[in-house]
């Protein structure tokens, strides 16, 4: 795999999900000095995290960073898990006004309260993301199983 393949998969993905009017960026560790007010996202990846995404609360435009080392893994699942994690970030997309409901809430309720409905939201909506992303990579490659 290489940086051709991921954004290839990125603008697949773009089109089925129907995130075309967007203006999406992939960037890569070399490139995050553009957007210096986050360029310490490449150093936010754990062990387990390979792609992340960034976007404003009311423009459609967005950064998707790709942690690198997925694109040299030896794991014979990478191909898969990196495909898993690009549709995750651009499902963040797609749901942004969903998680704007959040933003609506501020000011309207006590702290307390308001900070167990945005974890238990927030914990939700992430398993959500992550079980489309899943079933719509699966889904999608056993419609064309050379992709």
């Amino acid at each position: 795999m290489n940086r051709a393949y991921a954004e290839q998969l990125v603008s697949r993905w773009v089109g089925i999900l129907g995130l075309t009017t967007w203006h999406i960026h992939v960037v890569w560790p070399e490139n995050a000095h553009l957007w210096p007010e986050n360029d310490d996202d490449f150093g936010k990846f754990g062990k387990d995290d390979y792609a992340a995404v960034w976007r404003p609360k009311d423009y459609e435009t967005a950064r998707l960073y790709i942690n690198e080392e997925l694109l040299t893994s030896f794991r014979p699942d990478a191909h898969l898990t990196l495909e898993v994690a690009i549709v995750h970030e651009l499902l963040h997309l797609v749901t942004r006004d969903i998680e704007g409901i959040l933003d609506q809430l501020e000011g309207q309720l006590h702290r307390d309260v308001r900070d167990v409905i945005e974890t238990v939201f927030s914990h939700n909506l992430e398993a959500a993301v992550d079980r489309l992303a899943y079933s719509l990579v699966r889904f999608s490659n056993s419609i064309d199983p050379a992709l």
